[in-house]
């Protein structure tokens, strides 16, 4: 630095030093009739500081709640010091007069309800707002059952006792109508749809454009479309511009169908230029099936069906021609509606541990057929003694969270839902107990084998009668049959217990003298074991007490412990279960069965329908029930909702053959043709399911008699390359039909009368 003479300054430094404190804050805590740590416990903390705050009563007091700067009932907890905190630790008296619990629970898992204030226990005449919350756009709030009513979201609740609360959601779907050059109506036009909903579309093109078909979710060309709702679908119309030609064009076939004594060329010829498209194997044509270019070749049976599609987008109704080539029969089968076997009472799934969401109901009860369905009954719905006395139930000691548990991590629903699901569909419910809670059982385990503990039997039958009502209380759901015991001869390191032949009597007979005591109407059935060797002892033990009997009208068995790829080497053993349980005058069921560990291959699928077949015709089985539905290691269906073998070579037992139908006389002259026939007499249908089980094709006379009027038959199939197939009709001639059954195949025909 100069000054004006020129004079310069000598250089200097300085230096500062700014001295900055962080902030520091105080948490105070109001307490009484209890005490509060800190930790860490200092006077004061830095910024953001982490500190863990718990609560410790007094005698005869309980903690309650957080208030202050602090909220919830979450103990011990942690508070972030970012200001001074004032908090309070609520602590309310052990006098049950004065203070009491809320319960909550809803109805799905995307769904809960929220508490204000949240606490633990609520003094007497405090008032809690509720509300039933979704996270899912699916399920939309109804209504609250249990100790409040109504369906005004939120609400308020008076706390004058112990309250259970439970919000009912409705599962909803969704309809998307997207379209180009026109637009699609919608009746009922709304935002979302209840489950089995009907809805009618209609397209409307714009000027100058005509409706051409339906894609997406629906296909063909009628309009309007009725549809009922099973899911979320898109549903597209399609509009093309107007033309002129607005005929459909038309298809003929030369020959026609008929009876042929030789191998015929088919040949498809239309009035007009247009693409004609066919199908061989019975299946519905579409535009994506083989495009006819040169003359058929029909050298066996066949289903011919077809349609045509002109240049301007015209589609002619499907058309359908049947050839048999007559050639002699392989194998005769001789069917004779009058001699009588057993009633079906149903066939079904069990859902132990996968429990599907609503997307899969259509799949199970519809498509599938499901019309008994067996489902384990989880321990926790009693986790402790509900008090002293087995004669009196203390519903506020009840774990209803069974009911509502989430089993798989995704597209699985509440157990609940499912059940109020098949209930309203007329499907039987059979509630089969794997293990009692682990605080009644000799190795205090729910696993791992064990028995009841001795001087615990009216405990256990009280469990049993919880299970029941609660199911009723609080879903309004009968559960038409019990088993008291999965598998009472298998030791495991899953859910098991331990009962001899002596043993499971007595508790059925306990069991049901308290039913009757209480006018419970749910059916025992037994012994429910896994193994033919371990059926005798413990069917005859309940069947040769003359009290016991009285209890049980249904005898059930597993059939594992056998070679799964040898299905008949079950055979002796299943006529030995008919003989004995015959002698006892029962009816018999097959409650579990699939192949052990599981696969998705065609070989088990096809293993598995003559493992029914064998079930039904050697033992009389008046169910059949198949293990695990939904995405087990040896599932039916996967969560991405594509089916396996298993489900179609299931279906075609299942879904044609209905509750009350007989079983009826059916003899096939070849051991390898395995044929059971069925006469519902109500329904008047019958129905035959024939298994070719050779690696050949085989043509197949069935001579019919004792059933007058079936004048055809709808045919459905199911082989390596088809997957439950409709191939349309087959006429009855004489009670005579000729039909041809690939390798490897199983085959239903359905006749009405």
């Amino acid at each position: 630095v100069y000054d004006r003479a020129g004079n310069e300054e000598r250089s200097s430094r300085k230096y500062f030093l700014a001295d900055f404190n962080l902030p520091t804050y105080a948490i105070n805590i109001t307490v009484q009739n209890g005490t509060v740590t800190k930790t860490p416990d200092k006077t004061v903390y830095n910024q953001d500081e982490l500190v863990t705050l718990e609560a410790f009563p007094d005698t005869n007091y309980t903690f309650n709640s957080w208030l202050g700067d602090l909220s919830g009932s979450t103990n011990p907890t942690t508070i972030a010091i970012d200001s001074d905190k004032l908090v309070t630790a609520s602590f309310v008296s052990l006098d049950t007069n004065r203070i009491y619990a809320l319960t909550t629970n809803a109805s799905a898992e995307e769904t809960i309800i929220i508490k204000t204030p949240d606490k633990q226990l609520y003094a007497d005449g405090e008032k809690v707002e509720l509300k039933a919350v979704s996270s899912d756009a699916h399920f939309i709030f109804n209504q609250w059952k249990g100790d409040l009513s109504g369906s005004t979201n939120p609400t308020t609740i008076t706390m004058d006792s112990d309250k259970f609360v439970y919000a009912d959601f409705d599962a909803v779907i969704f309809l998307d109508t997207p379209a180009v050059n026109g637009a699609t109506t919608k009746i009922p036009d709304k935002q979302y749809y209840a489950y089995q909903e009907i809805v009618t579309l209609e397209a409307v093109p714009d000027v100058g454009y005509r409706f051409s078909h339906w894609s997406g979710n629906a296909l063909g060309s009628v309009n309007p479309l009725a549809l009922t709702l099973y899911r979320d679908v898109s549903i597209i119309a399609n509009f093309v511009p107007i033309s002129d030609d607005i005929t459909p064009p038309q298809t003929t076939a030369s020959p026609k169908g008929g009876i042929y004594s030789s191998t015929q060329n088919v040949v498809l010829s239309t009035n007009e230029p247009a693409t004609t498209y066919y199908t061989t194997n019975g299946s519905i044509p579409t535009t994506s099936s083989g495009v006819y270019s040169a003359p058929i070749i029909i050298d066996k049976t066949t289903n011919l069906r077809f349609f045509s599609m002109d240049t301007a987008g015209n589609q002619e109704a499907e058309q359908s021609e049947s050839y048999a080539i007559n050639s002699s029969a392989d194998a005769t089968v001789t069917i004779n509606g009058s001699v009588e076997y057993q009633t079906i009472d149903g066939f079904g799934v069990a859902e132990a541990w996968n429990i599907p969401d609503s997307t899969f109901y259509p799949y199970l009860f519809n498509d599938l057929g499901v019309s008994i369905l067996r489902f384990r009954m989880p321990p926790g719905i009693e986790p402790l003694n509900d008090n002293s006395d087995p004669d009196v139930i203390d519903w506020s000691n009840i774990d209803l969270s069974s009911f509502n548990t989430y089993y798989a991590p995704a597209k699985s629903g509440p157990l609940s839902a499912l059940l109020k699901e098949a209930k309203a569909r007329g499907v039987k419910i059979l509630g089969t107990i794997w293990s009692p809670p682990a605080w009644m059982k000799t190795n205090n385990d729910t696993k791992n084998g064990g028995k009841v503990i001795s001087g615990y039997e009216d405990e256990f039958v009280e469990y049993v009668v919880i299970w029941v009502k609660a199911l009723k209380k609080y879903y309004g759901v009968d559960m038409d049959y019990i088993s008291i015991q999965n598998e009472p001869d298998v030791t495991e390191k899953w859910e098991t217990c331990r009962y001899t032949g002596s043993e499971i009597n007595n508790f059925i007979k306990l069991v049901g003298a308290r039913f009757a005591s209480e006018n419970i109407t749910t059916k025992i059935i037994g012994p429910d074991t896994g193994w033919f060797g371990s059926f005798a002892s413990r069917a005859g033990a309940i069947c040769a007490d003359s009290v016991t009997t009285g209890y049980v009208g249904t005898l059930a068995t597993h059939s594992y412990g056998q070679n799964f790829n040898d299905p008949d080497s079950l055979i002796s053993g299943w006529q030995s279960i008919k003989n004995l349980t015959q002698s006892y005058n029962k009816k018999l069921w097959m409650t579990e069965y699939s192949k052990p560990g599981g696969d998705a291959y065609w070989s088990t699928a096809f293993n598995m329908a003559q493992h029914i077949h064998n079930a039904l015709a050697y033992a009389n089985v008046g169910a059949y029930i198949s293990w695990e539905f939904f995405d087990a290691p040896e599932p039916i269906i996967y969560k991405d909702q594509s089916t396996t073998h298993r489900y179609h070579t299931q279906k075609q037992y299942f879904r044609y053959i209905r509750p009350q139908a007989k079983r009826v006389n059916a003899q096939a002259t070849d051991s390898d043709i395995l044929v059971t026939a069925f006469n519902h007499k109500q329904n008047k249908t019958f129905t035959i399911v024939v298994i070719n089980r050779t690696a050949s094709d085989k043509l197949v006379d069935f001579n019919i008699s004792g059933i007058q009027g079936v004048s055809s038959f709808n045919v459905i199939r199911t082989s390596v390359n088809e997957d439950s197939t409709d191939l349309g009709s087959v006429s009855v001639a004489s009670n005579f039909i000729s039909y041809g059954l690939p390798a490897e195949s199983i085959t239903t025909f359905i006749g009405s009368y």
